[in-house]
């Protein structure tokens, strides 16, 4: 798994950093990663305004103690520091605003947020990344662990389709998984029965045109041993219908893809997979090709 070159690590000083580092090693080392960014942002480092009017050596003391744990932390993790070697970043501001700013400076491919019932605030910045970063996004849940063996990915088959579908087999390949689980959910129009056809014939109709677009979409993919297990479902609600799917099955790991056309659009991420990234409880891919809305970035930050 290549193409995930420079990861960056959103860390929030807490007993949950350690198995996010834990995780991210573990992509790091499946995707054969140069660089490993772990980034901590707080919106005020906490020293009073006129202690630090006198003594703006303190802000930067605040900064090396944050820098210094998150550094002890990871040599516990990973304590023969093989490649890539940390960079830790810690930051003043919007966490949002932050690790967007290092994901276009430093060209990130991959941002790994965790998230914990705990703090509902992780799971909205998760949100936000998956919404905004202009590449993929891996949330993970607290207490849940990288599992690839049954691996599943949502489409729709747009043009973000393909490339949810190209990461999901990505991970499915670099975790051994034997199978991955492709999930579609189409609805019946209302107005179906116009064509003449019964409510039957008509859901085989769009089922058939359904499998017909994955196997044009599949068609530029080598999978190799992996099987795909093809799942055609109707639902008005799609995301309900892919967590119910996705619970039911024991799916460890899942990849969504953004929806929209324009560049702007791309920037965004689809309610769908919002919905799944605010319900699951496993890993999460949002999937973006990198670069999406970067150009928006560049216009808000300069």
């Amino acid at each position: 798994m290549y193409r995930f070159k420079r990861i960056l690590v959103n860390l929030n000083m807490n007993e949950h950093d350690t198995g996010l580092i834990q995780k991210a090693y573990k992509i790091a080392e499946m995707a054969n990663s140069e660089k490993l960014y772990f980034q901590y942002v707080e919106e005020k480092l906490d020293v009073p305004a006129e202690l630090v009017k006198e003594y703006p050596q303190l802000i930067e003391s605040v900064a090396d103690f944050a820098r210094d744990k998150i550094k002890d932390t990871i040599q516990i993790v990973n304590s023969s520091l093989l490649n890539p070697e940390p960079l830790v970043l810690v930051n003043e501001g919007s966490a949002l605003d932050e690790i967007l700013k290092q994901v276009r400076i430093n060209g990130i491919d991959l941002v790994i947020s965790g998230v914990s019932s705990h703090l509902p605030e992780s799971r909205e910045l998760a949100t936000k990344l998956a919404r905004k970063a202009p590449c993929s996004v891996l949330v993970v849940p607290q207490g849940v662990e990288l599992d690839f063996s049954n691996p599943g990915v949502a489409l729709d088959f747009s043009e973000h389709s393909k490339d949810a579908y190209d990461q999901g087999l990505a991970f499915a390949k670099a975790g051994k998984a034997v199978k991955m689980e492709m999930i579609h959910v189409y609805e019946i129009p209302t107005g179906f029965h116009k064509t003449g056809r019964s409510y039957v014939e008509f859901a085989e109709i769009m089922k058939n045109n359904a499998k017909k677009n994955f196997q044009q979409l599949a068609s530029d993919f080598e999978t190799g041993n992996l099987e795909i297990i093809e799942n055609y479902l109707i639902e008005s609600k799609t995301a309900e219908a892919i967590r119910k799917h996705v619970n039911e099955n024991k799916i460890s790991f899942l990849a969504v893809g953004a929806k929209g056309r324009s560049a702007g659009a791309a920037l965004m991420l689809g309610s769908v997979s919002e919905k799944l990234i605010e319900s699951l409880n496993i890993p999460v891919l949002a999937v973006k090709k990198k670069g999406s809305g970067l150009n928006i970035l560049n216009v808000i930050f300069n």
